[in-house]
């Protein structure tokens, strides 16, 4: 392309986005629905979209008059000690990629099986609040943080495209949360041979978590495989600087951070990253000035479309996650014995009850092998370590609250790690041939991935949220005279559900949401005996303890359907005889 016709397209790309920040209309935006009791915004959003296209014009045309031409960094001032591992007597590339093909379809087969369990609470939100709404309000709005803008979109056209069903709600999570598989094989690549990076691709694909998230339609599992794929990116370009690396990685942080607002902490960690070679290149006595140029460049540019992306309801995000988020009802204390204990939970969760002893060696593996991982690869353990040392620091310092799927890129890593210690105590064993040592870490790992695939047993049999069981039951016990009133939480399932079915919501069942809610249902009970469905019990104590003590006072639980979720088993309770009029 000649340097005038380079010229004039930037040129032309400046003048556009100036017209539509002066052009663009506001109507939309001042209809879109808002959540009340929220603080006022600091700006409106189709302001801040009109600053950072005004912005971006001006850069557009600064770069291309001033004659910006991609120009290679010097050989010696890129970061060569972030090459692949090469081991003798590894797997041919060959055998790697027919292996990690195989653990890949494992893991879309575990993915597939049982999408249609029930909705949960947060996945039903995204579906009934954002999903069904027009495209405008997906990308404008942010009454919930269950808007997580990339699934919001994907679900949207899932459903579009397939009907509304389960399993198209969950689709795009199930084939983005699939593609980890791979990813964390290229990641792992850089620390560990073709063989052992196969091994962390097998535990992550029999994950009881990660298969937990691939079938959860909200971004933590897509954020992880995001973050996995810019962490190759961004060292493979830092060591090659190709464009063709810089664009993969920048698509990777634009596309994770829509799907989760927590990968401003993988880019944070990705800065200090990239700050700690600038200054080992620069004691080194190396010119720096290239590759700060081209990082600069890099993260520039993936903030203005990062911020571009959500301008429009960053306010109302901003709103949103520093009200709703210093309440415990959205999570823990640091420092509260919840928090330790839903750790636990998640932990024998992952491992079944009948095997949950296996989590210790596990975790043990794990945590050794960060040392290992340290020595070989600083910046891979920077990469996926310090994103969740940045997320705790920032919610601790706020006074907000804490919940283990922050923290989710730490499961990759636990990956990592654990091979990297079953590698690194084998190696110890040097009477054997390296063959023997290999066949026995290859085992030590199969054996692992059997123990957490046990637990996916359970994860199969109970539903997230088992809101369909729970109208079976009530349907069967429920008579002529039984009014039923779903509580808070349990009325978005229930009514969900409830119409899919066909149940006789309209006259037989009333969902309240407060403690007058409740009041009200009860005077127009006319001397019905009342049943009530709970779910959420935690949530429901702190954000309505007085109605939290109306039901444990005047109902009885008659029976608890367990949930996956934390918390989210569905109760029955009927009245108790002292309250019979």
């Amino acid at each position: 392309m000649s340097s005038r016709l380079r010229i004039s397209l930037g040129i032309a790309v400046s003048a556009l986005l100036l017209v539509v920040a002066v052009m663009m209309p506001t109507a939309w935006y001042d209809a879109l629905p808002r959540r009340s009791g929220l603080p006022p915004f600091i700006v409106r959003g189709t302001t801040l979209l009109r600053v950072i296209l005004g912005v971006q014009a001006l850069i557009v045309a600064v770069v291309v008059l001033r004659g910006w031409r991609w120009i290679p960094i010097p050989a010696n001032a890129r970061a060569f000690d972030f090459s692949l591992r090469a081991e003798p007597n590894d797997l041919t590339v060959s055998h790697a990629r027919v292996g990690v093909c195989l653990i890949t379809v494992l893991a879309l087969a575990l993915r597939v099986y049982h999408i249609d369990s029930d909705l949960w609470l947060d996945e039903l939100f995204t579906l009934t609040e954002y999903a069904r709404r027009p495209l405008a309000e997906i990308i404008g709005s942010y009454r919930t943080s269950n808007n997580h803008l990339l699934i919001s979109l994907l679900m949207k056209a899932s459903i579009a495209a397939f009907g509304e069903h389960e399993w198209t709600v969950r689709l795009a999570v199930v084939a983005l949360g699939t593609a980890s598989i791979p990813a964390v094989y290229q990641v792992a690549r850089l620390v560990m041979s073709r063989r052992s990076s196969m091994g962390a691709a097998l535990l992550l694909a029999v994950s009881y978590h990660h298969v937990f998230f691939s079938q959860n339609a909200r971004g933590y599992v897509v954020y992880v495989l995001f973050a996995l794929i810019g962490t190759r990116a961004l060292l493979d370009a830092l060591r090659d600087d190709r464009a063709a690396q810089w664009v993969r990685y920048g698509a990777a942080t634009v596309l994770g951070f829509l799907a989760l607002l927590n990968t401003m902490f993988v880019v944070a960690a990705q800065l200090v990253v990239v700050a700690i070679v600038v200054l080992r290149l620069h004691r080194r006595r190396v010119p720096v000035g290239p590759l700060v140029r081209r990082a600069t460049g890099a993260f520039a540019v993936i903030g203005f479309l990062c911020i571009e992306a959500y301008a429009v309801a960053l306010p109302e995000v901003y709103a949103v996650i520093t009200t709703d988020y210093t309440t415990q009802g959205t999570g823990f204390s640091p420092t509260s014995s919840e928090l330790l204990f839903d750790l636990i939970r998640g932990v024998t969760d992952g491992f079944g009850m009948q095997v949950w002893i296996a989590a210790v060696p596990f975790l043990v593996l794990a945590a050794g092998g960060l040392f290992v991982l340290w020595r070989r690869q600083w910046a891979v353990t920077a990469l996926l370590l310090l994103p969740g040392v940045l997320t705790a620091a920032l919610l601790a310092s706020l006074g907000m609250t804490f919940t283990p799927r922050y923290f989710l890129l730490w499961l990759p890593l636990a990956a990592l790690t654990a091979v990297l210690t079953i590698d690194a105590t084998t190696q110890r064993l040097r009477t054997w041939s390296p063959r023997r040592r290999q066949s026995l870490a290859s085992t030590i790992v199969a054996a692992l991935a059997v123990v957490s695939a046990l637990s996916l047993r359970r994860y199969y049999v109970v539903p997230k949220q088992p809101y369909v069981a729970t109208l079976r039951y009530v349907e069967r016990v429920r008579r002529p005279d039984h009014l039923v009133v779903a509580i808070h939480h349990a009325r978005t399932g229930i009514q969900y559900y409830g119409a899919r079915r066909n149940v006789a919501l309209a006259n037989n069942y009333a969902f309240v949401e407060t403690e007058s809610g409740l009041d009200s249902a009860l005077a127009l009970r006319a001397g019905r005996r009342v049943l009530l469905i709970t779910t959420l019990e935690r949530v429901l104590a702190h954000n309505l303890p007085r109605l939290k003590t109306r039901v444990t006072d005047g109902w009885q639980r008659d029976t608890t359907f367990a949930a996956t979720i934390g918390g989210g088993q569905l109760s029955v309770w009927s009245e108790k005889l002292t309250r019979v009029r």
